[in-house]
């Protein structure tokens, strides 16, 4: 996520650590909530008691979060 942000950043908005430490602080230590990613769903594992009933209920609710996923 943080190299997502890092890319995205305007070209010669850092000038130097200082300004990249409060643009890194403002963007992620905020209590924000992050869009979810594809690569989200390698995370969504199988409880050792849960059905796969219950599991790909689960997994298909994460993967609803996910915006413009494909199949």
């Amino acid at each position: 996520m943080a190299l997502n942000w890092f890319t995205e950043l305007p070209s010669g908005v850092i000038t130097n650590f200082s300004v990249l430490e409060a643009l890194f602080n403002q963007h992620f230590v905020a209590a924000r909530k992050f869009r979810k990613m594809s690569i989200h769903l390698m995370a969504c594992k199988q409880g050792e008691h849960e059905s796969l009933r219950e599991y790909i209920k689960r997994f298909n609710a994460e993967s609803l979060e996910i915006p413009n996923l494909e199949d």
